[in-house]
C-alpha cells in the first residue's frame, strides 16, 4: 500500500463518526445525544437498564468518537445532508423516525437523502409493530443500506449499531479509493502496453526492453492484486472464462490455482438459497449496462461452513458496442453480517434466560390471533404464569439468587414444553418468553381444548413445585398461572394478556401453586373490584366513612364498660356498606393507612367526648389495627399524638389485633407492642384461636385479654368441640393473668353459660348490634343492664 493510500486511510480512520437523527420528538433527540455523547454526557444521564439485576458497562466506556447532529423536520435533514457531502465532510449513519407527529413524510425525506449520498446507511428506528420491511425497501434503496432498529431501544446496541455501520462505510470508501486507484494503474499499464506497440513498430530491436517492461508492468499489477485485502475477478463475458485471484481461493481456505476457470467455480459455491437470485441479478445488470453491480450471498468454504460475501462489479464494454468483461472485487463481510444478526436476537431476547421477550412474544401472539381468524377451527391457549415468591429470594438471598432462580425456571419451563408427548401428538406451535420480571408467558398454538392446556400448565407447575439448589441452599419458589382459550372470535393481544393476568390473580387468591382458567365473570369481578377501589379512596377523601360502636359489657354486672369500634362506609348508591365487603381491598390497596388512622382519631374523640359528658363512668374504646398499621415504624407515635390530641388518657384506649400480625415479623413487632404498652394503651389478641394460636405469643407479648372468636361462641351448644375450646381458652387466659371476653353472644343460653366458667366481659346482639356514637352515647346514658 502506498504512502498516499495508508494517509487517506489513516484520514478516514481519524475523524469522528458522522451521525444524523432525524424524529420530532425533543426525549428522542436528546436520547440520541445520550447514546452518542461524550462520558461526561453519559454521567448525567438517567441510567437505562434491563431490570434483570445485572450491571452493564458504562455505553461511554467506548473510545470510538461520534459526531451527532439533530433534526426535527425532513427538509432539513436532506439539506444538512446535501450540504455535509459537498464539503466533503459526509454522515456514514441516517436514523430516522417513519412517522412524523407533524405528518412530515420522513420516508420521501430518506429517498431524498438516498439521491444526495448514495453512501450514507439508513436506519428505520421505530416501534416494533411498524418495523414492516415491505412500507420501505422499495423506497429506499439499496437495501443492505437500509437497516430496521426497534424502540425503545437499549443504548450500548444502539451505539453499537452505529460503529458497526461507520466501520462498513469506511471500508466502503476505502473500497472506493482502492477501486479509482486500481483503474488509474490499468489506466498507466494501458498507456504503457501502446508505448511499447509504437516502440516495437519503430524499432524491432528495442524489443527485448519492451518485453522487460511490460513484465514489469504485470508484475505490479499482480502486486496490487495480492496486497489488497479483497478478492478481485474478471469475468471475460464472451469466452465464458473468469480470473479469480489469488485472495479469493484464500478467503474460502482452498489451495489458490493459476489461470483462468469456467463460472461454474464461483457459482457452484454460492448458497442454494441464493445461487438463482445471483444469476438473475448479474443478468439484469448485464442488460441494463451502467452503474455498479452489488450483491450480498454466502459462499461455502472449505470446511463447509458459509461466509457472507459483498461481490461489486463493473462492465466493461468494446468500443463498437457489446460486453467485453465484467469486473470487480469480493469482500468477506460475516462480521458485519453475524453483529447485524447479534443486534437483531439482543432486541427481541432477555439477555438473563436468552428467551424471547416481551416485543417478540407480542409479535408471536399477534400472529397466533391472525392464524385462528382466518382458520375457525384452530385455537390457542395464553398461559400468564407468576412465582409466588420471587420477592423474598431476591430480598433475603441477594439478586445473584434471584437471576439464578429466572434462568432455572427458564429451563424447567422449557424441559416440560419439550417433553410434553401432547404438544408433539397434536403438532402445536409453541413459544415461551420471559414477558417480564418473574412473569413468563406460553403461547400453544394448535391446541383443542381447555383441558390440554390444563394439563401443559399443571404439568410445569408441578416441576416448579421441586427445589433449587443454589451454592447449596435449597429454594422453593411454587408459580401461579392464569389460561386463557382463544378462538377464532378472539381480541386483541392486550386484551387477551389482561385476561391471563386477571385468571392469574385469581389462582394467587385461591391459594398460590395452581392455576385457573378465564371466564368472563372474571373480568366482571374485576371491573367491579377496580370500581370499588376508586370508590374507596374516593369515600376516605370525601368523608364518608361513620364509625358504629359495639358495647363490651361486664358479666359480672351486666353493665356497658366500653365499646368497640367498628368502620362503616355510606356509600352514595349502595348505602351502608359492611367492613367486610371493604377492609379486605382497603388491606391490599394500602389504603387501610389513611383509613385506620381516622379510625384512631374519630374513636379516641369520641370517646373523649363520653368522658366529658358523663365523667363518673369508667369507659374505654377498642380500636382494631392492621397488620399494615403495624408495619409503620412511627405507629407508636402515632397513637401517642392522637391521644394528645384528643385529650384523652391512655386507659381508656385499647387496641386489638390479630394473630396473624405476629406471625410476620414478631421480633420487629415486639419493641412497637411493648412501647404502646408502655403509653399505657392496653392490647388485646382479636379472634383468638383462630389462626396460628402459639402460647409463646403470649408468654412473650404484653396482652391484657383474649377475645373469643363468635365462631366458637356461636357453636358452643351443638358443637362438643367448641364448647371445650372455649372453655380452654378462658382457663388458659386466667392461668396467664388475662381476660377474656366472647363475641357473637346472641342467646341468655350463650350468656349464662359464660358467667358459669367465669368469662369476663361480653359482646354481641343479645345486648346490642353496632351503632352509630348518638345511639351509643344514649346507652351509656340510660345505663342498661342485662341480668
Amino acid at each position: 500500500m502506498t504512502a498516499r493510500q495508508n494517509h487517506g486511510k489513516n484520514h478516514l480512520n481519524e475523524q469522528p463518526i458522522r451521525l444524523l437523527a432525524l424524529d420530532d420528538q425533543p426525549a428522542m433527540l436528546q436520547a440520541y445525544r445520550w447514546v452518542f455523547g461524550s462520558p461526561q454526557v453519559w454521567d448525567n444521564a438517567p441510567a437505562q437498564g434491563s431490570g434483570d439485576n445485572q450491571e452493564l458497562a458504562h455505553p461511554a466506556a467506548s473510545t470510538t468518537p461520534f459526531e451527532l447532529s439533530t433534526v426535527e423536520c425532513g427538509a432539513d435533514a436532506v439539506a444538512v445532508v446535501r450540504q455535509a457531502r459537498a464539503e466533503g465532510r459526509a454522515y456514514s449513519v441516517f436514523f430516522f423516525e417513519p412517522c412524523l407527529a407533524r405528518g412530515d413524510d420522513a420516508v420521501a425525506a430518506a429517498e431524498s437523502i438516498r439521491e444526495a449520498d448514495p453512501d450514507i446507511n439508513i436506519v428505520v428506528v421505530a416501534q416494533a409493530s411498524q418495523l414492516q420491511p415491505e412500507r420501505f425497501a422499495h423506497r429506499i434503496r439499496p437495501p443492505d443500506k437500509l437497516l430496521y432498529f426497534p424502540k425503545p431501544f437499549q443504548p450500548h446496541v444502539l451505539r453499537h449499531l452505529a460503529t458497526t455501520l461507520a466501520a462498513k462505510w469506511r471500508a466502503e470508501r476505502q473500497l472506493q479509493e482502492s477501486h479509482k486507484q486500481l483503474e488509474h494503474l490499468v489506466a498507466e499499464r494501458t498507456q504503457e502496453l501502446a508505448r511499447v506497440n509504437e516502440q516495437l513498430l519503430r524499432d524491432i530491436a528495442r524489443r527485448k526492453k519492451v518485453e522487460e517492461a511490460l513484465t514489469e508492468s504485470e508484475e505490479r499489477y499482480a502486486l496490487a492484486a495480492r496486497a489488497a485485502n479483497d478478492a478481485l475477478w474478471d469475468w471475460d463475458i464472451p469466452l465464458g472464462q473468469i480470473y479469480l485471484s489469488e485472495r479469493w481461493y484464500l478467503m474460502l481456505g482452498l489451495e489458490p490455482k493459476d489461470g483462468l476457470a469456467t463460472p461454474d467455480v464461483w457459482f457452484e459455491r454460492v448458497h442454494p438459497d441464493e445461487r438463482q437470485s445471483l444469476r438473475v441479478a448479474i443478468q439484469k445488470h448485464i442488460e441494463r449496462g451502467d452503474g455498479q453491480f452489488e450483491f450480498e450471498f454466502r459462499l461455502r468454504s472449505a470446511q463447509g461452513s458459509y461466509r457472507w460475501i459483498l461481490c461489486v462489479g463493473l462492465l466493461v464494454r468494446k468500443k463498437q458496442g457489446g460486453t467485453l468483461r465484467f469486473v470487480g472485487s469480493m469482500s468477506d463481510i460475516t462480521v458485519r453480517k453475524e453483529a447485524e444478526e447479534r443486534l437483531v436476537h439482543e432486541a427481541l431476547h432477555d439477555a438473563l434466560t436468552g428467551l424471547p421477550n416481551r416485543a417478540l412474544f407480542m409479535e408471536r401472539l399477534q400472529h397466533a390471533i391472525n392464524v385462528v381468524r382466518r382458520d375457525p377451527d384452530l385455537h390457542f391457549a395464553l398461559i400468564f404464569l407468576d412465582l409466588d415468591n420471587f420477592k423474598v429470594v431476591n430480598d433475603s438471598m441477594g439478586h445473584w439468587a434471584g437471576d439464578e432462580l429466572l434462568k432455572a425456571v427458564a429451563r424447567r419451563i422449557e424441559r416440560c414444553m419439550r417433553g410434553t408427548d401432547m404438544l408433539a401428538r397434536f403438532g402445536m406451535e409453541k413459544s415461551l418468553a420471559r414477558f417480564g420480571g418473574d412473569e413468563f408467558t406460553i403461547l400453544l398454538l394448535g391446541i383443542r381444548e381447555e383441558e390440554d392446556a390444563a394439563r401443559v400448565t399443571l404439568r410445569i407447575l408441578r416441576e416448579l413445585d421441586r427445589p433449587f439448589h443454589f451454592r447449596g441452599q435449597e429454594v422453593y419458589s411454587t408459580a401461579s398461572a392464569g389460561i386463557v382459550f382463544v378462538d377464532h372470535e378472539c381480541e386483541d393481544p392486550s386484551s387477551l394478556l389482561r385476561n391471563a393476568d386477571i385468571a392469574m390473580y385469581r389462582a394467587k387468591a385461591e391459594g398460590r401453586g395452581g392455576y385457573a382458567i378465564f371466564d368472563q365473570q372474571m373480568h366482571e369481578r374485576a371491573v367491579a373490584r377496580l370500581d370499588l377501589e376508586t370508590a374507596l379512596r374516593q369515600a376516605v377523601q370525601r368523608e364518608q366513612l361513620e364509625l358504629y360502636y359495639q358495647p363490651v359489657v361486664d358479666l359480672g354486672n351486666c353493665n356497658i364498660i366500653g365499646f368497640e369500634a367498628l368502620v362503616r362506609w355510606n356509600h352514595p348508591k349502595r348505602g351502608l356498606v359492611a367492613p367486610n365487603d371493604f377492609i379486605p381491598l382497603a388491606e391490599e390497596t394500602g389504603l387501610i393507612n389513611p383509613i385506620g388512622g381516622w379510625v384512631l382519631m374519630e374513636a379516641c374523640e369520641q370517646m373523649a367526648a363520653w368522658k366529658r359528658a358523663f365523667p363518673r363512668r369508667d369507659l374505654f374504646v377498642a380500636v382494631n389495627i392492621s397488620s399494615r398499621q403495624f408495619a409503620q415504624q412511627e405507629l407508636a407515635s402515632q397513637v401517642r399524638a392522637t391521644l394528645a390530641d384528643a385529650n384523652l388518657a391512655p386507659q381508656h384506649l385499647k387496641l386489638e389485633i390479630t394473630e396473624s400480625v405476629l406471625l410476620e415479623n414478631d421480633e420487629a413487632f415486639r419493641s412497637t407492642l411493648e412501647e404502646l404498652n408502655s403509653l399505657g394503651v392496653a392490647l388485646h389478641m382479636d379472634d383468638f384461636g383462630t389462626g396460628y394460636s402459639s402460647l409463646s405469643y403470649l408468654h412473650r407479648f404484653p396482652f391484657e385479654s383474649l377475645k373469643i372468636d363468635r365462631s366458637f361462641v356461636s357453636n358452643m351448644a351443638g358443637d362438643s368441640r367448641s364448647f371445650e375450646l372455649v372453655f380452654s381458652i378462658i382457663e388458659l387466659a386466667r392461668a396467664l393473668g388475662m381476660q377474656t371476653t366472647a363475641e357473637g353472644v346472641e342467646n341468655e343460653q350463650q350468656l349464662q353459660w359464660l358467667r358459669e366458667h367465669r368469662c369476663e366481659h361480653a359482646q354481641g346482639y343479645l345486648f346490642s348490634p353496632p351503632v352509630n356514637a348518638t345511639e351509643a352515647g344514649e346507652l351509656i346514658h340510660r345505663v342498661p343492664c342485662w341480668s
